[in-house]
């Protein structure tokens, strides 16, 4: 694993996590040439910045594993202590705003456009603790747009009810359909948006179509899995992990970051030994993702061979005893 990976890719290193990896555990760079080795049957389109030349073709030089959106070193989250004004400043001076702009509609041909705006939940006291962090915790959903003449598509994760988020952080709920191929106009008041000026994976990709089966199956958690870390997944799945952390790069360059972290949200930080990046961050999601899909092949690659095996066992002639003399 590349320094850059270490520092700034889904693959950061948590505080939290100080139990014990199984050395088995695939890494996220691994699985990704896993995964497109394996859905990408017809070679789906590289990410693309328009103007530029596309990438080469070959697999090895279209997803390799230290291809990130912020391309400066070093990043690093520290844990506890390390508080969003002071790792979102940081991030700053990293990005390559090249691959960025505040927009205030859906201006471009195409692109990815990330979407904010306060949580709506009927507590008001989840709402002002949560209004405490400026627009981090603020609802996501990732606009899509393929042409200027397509129709736009919206990604957007929550619980299945009328609010954005559960009154109970711990609960867990079935999630609401997370494809919108009619989706409601972004909110005047709510603008900017954050454009990503990478030209999307088509949504019939196979990939593409495996990821948002995987998150509808899993079930809403406020901490772990919600809408900031499904945008910042799917993005990586539709960039084939050329941007990550988009949640926190909108923070930067269209939203608001306090200087000051809520004692109440440090408090619950260490209630639930997690912090704000662990709630953030996508690359949870992507590393399940892509173990499932790496299992569910080798699972359906075992049973094909075991299957091929009793069918050359049954054609084979039987055989003859060598009589003895």
């Amino acid at each position: 694993m590349t320094k850059l990976d270490t520092c700034v890719s889904g693959d950061m290193s948590n505080h939290r996590d100080k139990e014990k990896k199984n050395d088995s555990e695939p890494r996220e760079a691994d699985l990704t040439q896993s995964l497109m080795e394996i859905l990408q049957k017809n070679g789906a389109k590289s990410p693309v910045k328009h103007g530029r030349d596309p990438p080469s073709s070959t697999l090895h030089e279209r997803v390799p594993s230290d291809i990130v959106a912020i391309t400066k070193p070093i990043v690093k989250y520290d844990g506890f202590g390390h508080s969003k004004y002071a790792w979102t400043s940081q991030l700053m001076k990293s990005i390559d705003s090249s691959l960025f702009k505040t927009v205030h509609g859906f201006t471009e041909k195409s692109g990815i456009y990330v979407y904010k705006r306060p949580v709506r939940t009927g507590s008001p006291e989840l709402l002002s603790l949560l209004e405490q962090a400026g627009s981090v915790f603020h609802h996501v959903a990732v606009y899509l747009q393929y042409d200027s003449d397509s129709p736009i598509s919206m990604l957007e994760y929550g619980p299945d009810n009328d609010d954005d988020i559960t009154s109970h952080a711990n609960a867990e709920v079935p999630c609401a359909p997370v494809l919108n191929t009619a989706p409601p106009e972004p909110e005047k008041e709510c603008l900017p948006m954050l454009h990503i000026t990478v030209d999307p994976v088509d949504l019939d990709a196979a990939h593409v179509q495996a990821a948002i089966e995987f998150a509808s199956q899993q079930k809403y958690q406020a901490l772990r899995r919600n809408c900031i870390a499904f945008a910042d997944f799917m993005i990586r799945v539709l960039t084939h992990n050329h941007v990550k952390h988009a949640p926190l790069v909108f923070d930067v360059m269209c939203g608001k970051v306090p200087q000051t972290d809520s004692p109440l949200l440090h408090m619950v930080y260490l209630m639930e030994r997690l912090t704000w990046f662990d709630v953030c961050d996508g690359g949870r999601l992507m590393r399940e993702f892509l173990a499932s899909v790496r299992k569910e092949h080798v699972e359906e690659f075992l049973s094909k061979a075991q299957k091929d095996e009793k069918k050359i066992v049954v054609d084979l002639p039987p055989l003859k005893k060598k009589r003895k003399p």
